[in-house]
This record gives C-alpha cells, sequence and structure tokens, in this order.
C-alpha cells in the first residue's frame, strides 16, 4: 500500500469528518477469485480490438473499469460506514414563519409606539420620563423584532449574519443602556437631596454616555 495515499487519506490532527476512507477500504478490500482473469481478458481484448490507441495504459484502465461498473452493487457493500456521505438537510419551514410571524408583530408594536410617542411627546407624562430616554428604548424595540426577522432566516448570506448580529447587539444597547443611566440619574438625584443640594439633569450628557456606551 502506498505511503503516499495513507499520508493523504491519513493526515495527522486531522478532524474525522475531513479524513478519507480511500486507505481503510483498500487496506480491507480482496478480489473475488474470478476478478483478476475478467479483467486480465477484457484488457486483452482491447489491445487486440484496438491495437496502439491503448498503448498507453488506457487498455488496463478501461477493463478495470469495467469490471467496478460491472460489480458496482457488490463493490458498494464493502464501503466504510457512513460512505459515501450524503448532505442532508433539515426541515425549519415552521420554526422559520414562526420567527417571521412573531418578529414581524414585535416590529409593528413598537413602531406603533414610536407613533403614539410623536404624537404625544409634549404632554407632561412623556416630558417627565423623559424623552430621549423613550425614543432609544423604542429604537432598540425596533431593532429588536428587525433581528428575530433577520434570525428567522433559514438561508442566510454574510449580510443577513452580520445584519443579525449587528441588529441584536445594537437593540440590547439601546433598551437596556438608557434605563441604566436613567437609574444612574435617580441616584444622583437621591444623594444630592440628602445633601440639600441643587441638581440639573442634563440632555446633552444623555446622549453622550449613551453613544458612548454604544
Amino acid at each position: 500500500m502506498s505511503r503516499g495515499l495513507k499520508s493523504s487519506s491519513l493526515p495527522e490532527g486531522a478532524e474525522e469528518a475531513l479524513r478519507s476512507p480511500a486507505y481503510d477500504f483498500l487496506d480491507k478490500f480482496t478480489f473475488p477469485p474470478y476478478a483478476l482473469p475478467t479483467i486480465f481478458q477484457q484488457w486483452i481484448r482491447l489491445m487486440g480490438e484496438n491495437g496502439m490507441v491503448y498503448d498507453n495504459g488506457y487498455a488496463a484502465r478501461e477493463s478495470v473499469c469495467e469490471f467496478v461498473y460491472d460489480n458496482y452493487e457488490k463493490l458498494m457493500r464493502r464501503n466504510p460506514r457512513g460512505f459515501p456521505r450524503e448532505k442532508k438537510t433539515e426541515n425549519y419551514s415552521s420554526l422559520s414563519y414562526t420567527g417571521y410571524v412573531l418578529g414581524s408583530i414585535a416590529l409593528v408594536v413598537a413602531i406603533a409606539a414610536a407613533i403614539c410617542l410623536y404624537i404625544w411627546r409634549d404632554h407632561k407624562v412623556i416630558k417627565n420620563s423623559q424623552l430621549d430616554v423613550l425614543i432609544a428604548m423604542i429604537a432598540g424595540y425596533i431593532l429588536a423584532g428587525l433581528s428575530a426577522v433577520l434570525h428567522a432566516v433559514v438561508e442566510t448570506t454574510d449580510d443577513v449574519c452580520t445584519l443579525q448580529q449587528w441588529t441584536l447587539r445594537l437593540c440590547y444597547c439601546l433598551e437596556f443602556i438608557p434605563i441604566m443611566i436613567k437609574i444612574s440619574s435617580i441616584n444622583k438625584l437621591g444623594r444630592e437631596a440628602r445633601l440639600f443640594r441643587k441638581v440639573q439633569i442634563d440632555s446633552k450628557r444623555f446622549k453622550k454616555q449613551l453613544a458612548f456606551a454604544i
């Protein structure tokens, strides 16, 4: 058995899925008693029929190929387990449709909330809740719905995978960081109130903190 075949079929450190079964197959394979006489007879017949056309070893190759073709089913029974490999595709259509529906619902609700926020932006409740904080959080909810729709795509591309990761991470940033900044501001108000100091909340500072965190 050739050392080159062994080294190419069984490379050191290669994963099991990348290793070729050729060496193990040939090492365990034995020709049936009638095989060699049949191949030689075919070889001689081809040499006699075609003469110099098969002078470069083509007759030998064709005789072996014809033997393999005639005994294909018998030879396939000797294949190592798991070969020839088959590519199986799983059907995720139901999960995909569910992801599309839920992601679309979340996206529509988030957009509706953004529209309501714009309409009622001058209300006292909205102003007291800090409009910038609510805008950032609703933007995060919109990206969360978009990310859910993108994650429902079964046959992805590099662009889709990139958008999946970016929308997912940005939605978490826009949802949680404003809450953390707001809690920090509330703690600051409480701390300064105990010391009877006046505190002024700057909206520009919130935008800078949010941009820096993202």
